[in-house]
């Protein structure tokens, strides 16, 4: 059968190439690199590949923002993980928890705080956490579709989507204004 993935994860990729769009015209203070990485599903092979040939040294990567599955949640629960594990990150996080659109529950969580399963090295962000570059993980947790044939556009929620996609983007922009030195 064929999975198309809408959610899982052209929600991400396409909400990555938007602010890409946006970030190249709204000027940010300092420099950010957009990468869409392959093999997720086959064991971050794009991500490590990626982590492990970087551009530029990856002390200077202050953090790793990743989006994966943001299109499509019955809650309207989109998870932040990372702060548990980078506590410096949290008052950015909060900050968009507080700011987040009507459409969203922007919920700090899934990354080894008890009872929540732990997404740190589930997605790309486990490449650049083994680096030591603090991260924030955008996502939703798993629908009836996930990885299943049923991925189709029709089934995401379009509010739920854009309200995600546009949170990411303000976090981003907050976090170029005020970055937080990662710990050394």
């Amino acid at each position: 059968s064929i999975c198309n993935g809408a959610d899982d994860n052209a929600s991400g990729t396409a909400a990555l190439l938007q602010l890409a769009r946006h970030f190249s015209v709204a000027k940010p203070q300092r420099s950010i690199i957009f990468a869409a990485f392959d093999a997720e599903e086959s064991g971050d092979v794009g991500s490590r590949a990626w982590v492990d040939s970087m551009p530029v040294p990856v002390e200077q990567v202050v953090i790793d923002i990743n989006m994966d599955m943001i299109g499509r949640n019955a809650k309207h629960e989109l998870f932040a993980s990372g702060p548990t594990r980078y506590p410096h990150l949290a008052p950015l996080v909060n900050a968009a928890i507080a700011c987040a659109p009507a459409t969203i529950t922007l919920i700090s969580g899934h990354d080894g705080e008890a009872g929540r399963e732990d997404w740190t090295n589930q997605s790309d962000q486990g490449a650049f956490h083994r680096k030591g570059v603090p991260f924030v993980y955008f996502g939703e947790e798993d629908h009836p579709d996930y990885h299943r044939a049923g991925g189709h556009p029709d089934r995401l929620l379009p509010a739920f989507y854009v309200g995600a996609a546009r949170l990411v983007g303000s976090f981003v922009g907050r976090f170029d204004a005020n970055p937080v030195p990662k710990p050394k």
